[in-house]
């Protein structure tokens, strides 16, 4: 369902755009519109939002795949570990926290590459809306530098990254207490 939201959102906001002929300084009357200014420039601008816009729906579908896969993953090795209801012996335990490290690890890995890709879009799609290219009222902005009331709130980006750095250092410790305890 948040696909949806987003692919509407940005409809909406292409919509917009394309409808817009003034910046809010225009407006005020201190310019001449941009459309006669610098049409050029204002499609490519344009264009390149509609493009920074799929690219970034793209790329959050990706992160949150990442995110089911892994905690997937690291779920199945969780109950692999404790599949009598009891610590397994000392070999089984030292195996399966060493591959949930090592898996943990690859996820923190692709998860911050993959959040990090998507930041990069969100910046470009910031750019491309300020006042130097689009001048995109605040009202209607996706991002949440021009427009605070599109993101209020605890930031689920947060936990994205808490969950795999939590589950390589849990795993760690498992390791440890396999290798030394057991």
């Amino acid at each position: 369902m948040w696909w949806y939201t987003i692919a509407v959102l940005s409809g909406v906001t292409l919509w917009v755009i394309a409808r817009l002929e003034f910046s809010p300084r225009d407006q005020q009357g201190v310019s001449a519109p941009r459309a006669a200014c610098e049409p050029d420039r204002i499609d490519l601008a344009r264009e390149q939002l509609a493009n920074a816009l799929a690219i970034s729906a793209k790329q959050d579908q990706i992160v949150w795949a990442v995110f089911g896969v892994f905690w997937t993953a690291d779920a199945v090795l969780l109950v692999a570990l404790f599949t009598s209801g009891e610590l397994p012996s000392r070999q089984v335990a030292i195996v399966v926290a060493a591959v949930g490290c090592l898996l943990s690890l690859v996820w923190s890995i692709i998860q911050f590459r993959s959040i990090a890709s998507f930041r990069y879009y969100e910046l470009i799609i910031e750019r491309l809306e300020s006042d130097e290219y689009l001048a995109i009222p605040s009202a209607i902005a996706l991002t949440k530098s021009r427009n605070n009331v599109t993101a209020r709130g605890f930031q689920v980006r947060r936990i994205m990254i808490g969950c795999p750095v939590s589950s390589t250092t849990a795993w760690f410790i498992f390791l440890l207490y396999s290798v030394f305890a057991l």
